[in-house]
C-alpha cells in the first residue's frame, strides 16, 4: 500500500457527501459560449479519502459544492463507497538544502512521494479519486514556494492526452513517470480552501475534477476550467459538453 493513501480505517460517521450544498448567491458571469445547465446523464464513481485528523465537515461542504455544480452541467457524481481515512503526509515534498540543481533532478524529488504512491495503484472503471489533505506540499519546502496557494492537484492520463505540451498538468506527469495505467486522482489542500472566500473555494474541488475527466485549461474567463480561481458561476462551453460525452 501506498504512503499515504493506504486506508488507515472506516469512518465511524458518514456526512451526506454529496447532498445539498450551501447556498451562496452568485454574480452574474457567463462565457461567450456557455452551455444552459441540465439534468445529470452520466455517473461518475467518487472514492473520497480525508487525512487523518481533519474533520469530515471541512470536506464534505466543498464535496456538496462539486457535486451540485457537476448535477447542474451533466454530471452526477456518486459514492464509490464509505469515505476513507488516509495519512496525512503531503504529496509534495524536498529539501531545499539538498535538493538537486538540475531543474528536472530538483523535480523529481519534489513529486517523489506523489509519484511512488501513484505507482502502486490500479484503475477501476469510470472511478476518480479525491483526497483531502492539510496540505499538498510540506510547509517550508521548495514546493510549497513553487507552487504558491496551490488549491487542488489532478493526475490523469485523458489530461495528459488532451493538454498541449507546455502545459504545467503535462510537465508534472512527465517527471511522475508514470507509464501504466492509473486511477484519475484529484488531491485538495484543506489549508488553501479555508482561506479562500467561499465564493471563489466552492468552484477549486469541480475545476479540479473537470481535470480529472479530462478537461484542459482554458484562457476563456467564466468557464470552469479558465484561469485562476472563479469569481462566481462558472459554466463549459459546447465543446467541454462534447468531449465529456456529454448531449
Amino acid at each position: 500500500m501506498g504512503l499515504w493513501l493506504a486506508m488507515l480505517f472506516s469512518c465511524g460517521s458518514d456526512p451526506d457527501w454529496f447532498g445539498p450544498a450551501p447556498v451562496i448567491p452568485d454574480a452574474v458571469c457567463a462565457p461567450s459560449a456557455a452551455v444552459p445547465a441540465h439534468a445529470g446523464v452520466r455517473a461518475v464513481q467518487v472514492q473520497l479519502y480525508l487525512a487523518r485528523g481533519q474533520p469530515a465537515e471541512r470536506a464534505s461542504a466543498y464535496t456538496q459544492w462539486a457535486a451540485a455544480w457537476w448535477r447542474a452541467h451533466g454530471i452526477e457524481l456518486v459514492g464509490a463507497g464509505r469515505w476513507r481515512r488516509t495519512a496525512a503526509d503531503p504529496i509534495l515534498a524536498g529539501d531545499a538544502a539538498r535538493l538537486p540543481a538540475d531543474p528536472d533532478a530538483a523535480m523529481t524529488e519534489v513529486v517523489g512521494p506523489l509519484s511512488q504512491a501513484m505507482r502502486r495503484r490500479t484503475p477501476p472503471a469510470d472511478q476518480v479519486d479525491v483526497v483531502f489533505l492539510e496540505h499538498l506540499a510540506r510547509p517550508g519546502s521548495p514546493a510549497s514556494q513553487w507552487f504558491t496557494r496551490l488549491a487542488g492537484l489532478s493526475l490523469s492520463p485523458a489530461l495528459l492526452q488532451r493538454s498541449p505540451p507546455d502545459d504545467p498538468a503535462v510537465t508534472l506527469l512527465t517527471a511522475l513517470g508514470l507509464d501504466e495505467p492509473f486511477t484519475p486522482t484529484v488531491f485538495l489542500d484543506l489549508s488553501v480552501l479555508d482561506a479562500l472566500p467561499q465564493e471563489r473555494a466552492r468552484f477549486v474541488m469541480a475545476h479540479e475534477l473537470g481535470h480529472a475527466l479530462g478537461l484542459p485549461h482554458t484562457g476563456e474567463h467564466g468557464n470552469l476550467m479558465g484561469p485562476g480561481f472563479p469569481r462566481c458561476a462558472p459554466a463549459l462551453t459546447a465543446a467541454q459538453h462534447s468531449s465529456l460525452r456529454l448531449p
